[in-house]
C-alpha cells in the first residue's frame, strides 16, 4: 500500500511551537527548498497540501515569541488516559467504530485526522482547532523526556504519482530544543524521504518564519 506521510513533530523543553499551515503553490518566499530535496520540473509541478488556517495578525508580522499553548475546549482526544512517564512510542487513533483509542504506533492510516504520537503523550500539551485558528504542542511540565508530534497518514491518489509535494507552514516557538516538519511517502521499507527540517535545524525562541519539505517522486 502506498502512504503519504506528513509529520509535524515537536521535541522540546518547557516549550510552546505554534503552527499556521497553508497551501505550498509558490516559491517559499524564505529562500529555495532544502538542498537535499529534489526539485520538480515544470511537467511535474508540486501538489498542494491544504490545511485550513489563518495567517497570524499583522500578515505574518514576528513577535518575539507566542503564547503558551492552551487545550482546546471539548477535544475527545484530552480525553485518553495518558501516562506523564517516557513510553514506547504510542498514538491517538480511533478504532474501527470511530472511537479513540490508545494504540502502540504502527503508522495507522487515519486519513485527513491529526494524530497524536510520541514517546511522552502526557507531557505535551496538544491544540488542533476547528475554526481554522493556531495549532500548537507546548510542554506540560518542567523536563519533558519524551517527545510529541501531530501528523497526518493518508493514501495517496493517482494525480499524485510520478510529482513531488510541498508542504509549507508559519512557525513560531518559545524556549524550544527541537522543532520538527518533515514528509515521507511509502510503507517502511519502501519509503521515499524528502524534506527534512533538521537539515536546518530550528529550536529556541523566535517569531513567525516559514518552513517547507518537499518529497518525491510520488511511487
Amino acid at each position: 500500500m502506498v502512504r503519504f506521510r506528513h509529520v509535524c513533530a515537536v521535541l522540546c523543553f518547557p516549550a510552546i511551537a505554534a503552527f499556521a499551515h497553508q497551501s505550498a503553490d509558490r516559491q517559499p518566499s524564505g529562500g529555495p527548498p532544502p538542498a537535499a530535496a529534489p526539485q520538480a520540473d515544470t511537467a511535474t509541478q508540486p501538489l498542494d497540501i491544504v490545511v485550513v488556517g489563518r495567517r497570524p495578525a499583522g500578515n505574518g508580522a514576528s513577535p518575539k515569541a507566542p503564547p503558551r499553548c492552551v487545550k482546546r475546549s471539548g477535544d475527545p482526544a484530552d480525553l485518553i488516559r495518558v501516562t506523564t512517564a517516557r513510553t514506547s512510542q504510542r498514538v491517538i487513533v480511533p478504532d474501527r467504530n470511530g472511537i479513540l483509542r490508545l494504540r502502540e504506533d504502527r503508522e495507522q492510516i487515519s486519513g485527513p485526522d491529526w494524530q497524536r504520537a510520541g514517546t511522552g503523550l502526557g507531557q505535551y500539551v496538544f491544540r488542533v482547532p476547528e475554526d481554522g485558528g493556531l495549532m500548537c504542542i507546548g510542554a506540560a511540565k518542567r523536563k519533558p523526556d519524551g517527545w510529541g508530534q501531530l501528523r497526518r497518514i493518508v493514501k495517496t491518489t493517482k494525480d499524485m504519482r510520478g510529482r513531488y509535494v510541498h508542504f509549507s507552514t508559519l512557525v513560531a516557538a518559545r524556549d524550544t530544543k527541537l522543532i520538527r516538519f518533515w514528509a515521507a511517502i511509502g510503507a517502511s521499507g519502501a519509503r521515499v524521504t524528502g524534506g527534512d527540517t533538521n537539515q536546518a535545524p530550528l529550536g529556541g525562541t523566535f517569531g513567525w518564519r516559514q518552513a517547507d519539505v518537499i518529497v518525491g517522486p510520488v511511487p
